[in-house]
């Protein structure tokens, strides 16, 4: 399974690259760069990193012209300060999506170790423990995969945030 990991930043190469690079399914990360500073740090080399140069016009178009520019059959929207856990993170993923016929599925977030207690509760209560998966009626693009045909008849919208949850 091919799968494009599409990620706007602006300011560094997301802290997860590596994690993303080291996947146990093909990865290719497409990075959208607004073009205010140039991206900096390692990876960026790599032959299975692109980075487009695209005007930022909100969370659910940037995304979604990132969407259209994605070569894999599935495309997993992620932040640039992300981290996957894990080698089977996204084959993970794929599995769900797959078997419970789904459109797009999201992964549980864990708080940075320095987080405040609030963020860590409300993380733990958004997305509560468990393996098996779960049908919601909500995503969250910090860690989601979608099929890639899903997104492209039915765009992300255009609102200013939390496209994801209207999506």
């Amino acid at each position: 399974a091919r799968v494009s990991a599409v990620i706007p930043s602006h300011r560094r190469v997301p802290w997860g690259l590596q994690a993303l690079l080291s996947q146990d399914v093909e990865v290719e990360v497409l990075l959208l760069d607004n073009g205010r500073d140039a991206l900096r740090g390692e990876g960026l080399g790599d032959e299975r990193v692109r980075v487009a140069r695209l005007p930022w016009e909100g969370h659910g178009p940037t995304r979604q012209r990132g969407v259209e520019l994605a070569r894999g059959a599935y495309v997993f929207l992620s932040v640039d300060d992300g981290l996957p856990c894990g080698a089977g993170f996204l084959r993970t993923l794929i599995e769900a999506l797959v078997e419970g016929e789904f459109d797009a599925v999201f992964a549980r977030q864990l708080p940075w170790p320095d987080s405040d207690q609030v963020t860590a509760r409300r993380l733990r209560a958004w997305t509560p423990p468990g393996k098996r998966p779960r049908r919601v009626e909500r995503l969250d693009n910090v860690a989601a995969l979608y099929r890639r045909e899903s997104l492209l008849q039915h765009p992300l919208p255009a609102v200013p945030i939390a496209e994801d949850l209207r999506w």
